[in-house]
């Protein structure tokens, strides 16, 4: 980080590996409660270097508002100062409402009152038409920004 002048790195848990698509939403609780865990471990253990970054436990078909209790426990308890917000949870098979749709408003006003914001990101494809990096990843990035 000194070498290429990087005082603070905003730390979150790797797209690839939020793994929204696999299991149940219990699952993706579990899972985003260890990753946001051990993100907020390494920010702690570094603080002048991390400030941790959480991830939200999405899952496929599941409503957005159920995350709301990970991200409050990952706000006030672990101080993210940033959140993961996947628009396809389903791992690349896009049958998720648009980011538009009022299903999200319970996120978006969570990230208001914490004054936080979303990288939008997704996590890996499933979907064998969209290559990770080379499709998925730019599909997801151009949804974000015409909604």
């Amino acid at each position: 980080m000194d070498q290429r002048g990087i005082d603070l790195t905003v730390f979150s848990p790797r797209a690839s590996f939020m793994a929204h698509h696999i299991g149940d939403e219990s699952t993706s609780i579990r899972w985003a409660r260890i990753c946001n865990d051990l993100i907020a471990r390494v920010a702690e253990l570094f603080p002048e270097r991390f400030a941790p970054a959480a991830m939200l436990p999405q899952s496929p078909g599941a409503d957005p508002a159920g995350c709301l209790p990970e991200l409050r426990r990952a706000v006030e308890d672990l101080g993210a100062v940033a959140i993961n917000l996947n628009p396809a949870p389903s791992g690349g098979l896009w049958d998720s409402p648009p980011l538009t749709d009022r299903s999200w408003y319970p996120i978006y006003e969570a990230m208001c009152e914490y004054d936080i914001p979303a990288m939008v990101h997704v996590s890996t494809s499933v979907n064998p038409a969209f290559h990770t990096t080379g499709s998925h990843y730019l599909n997801a990035d151009t949804t974000a920004s015409c909604s």
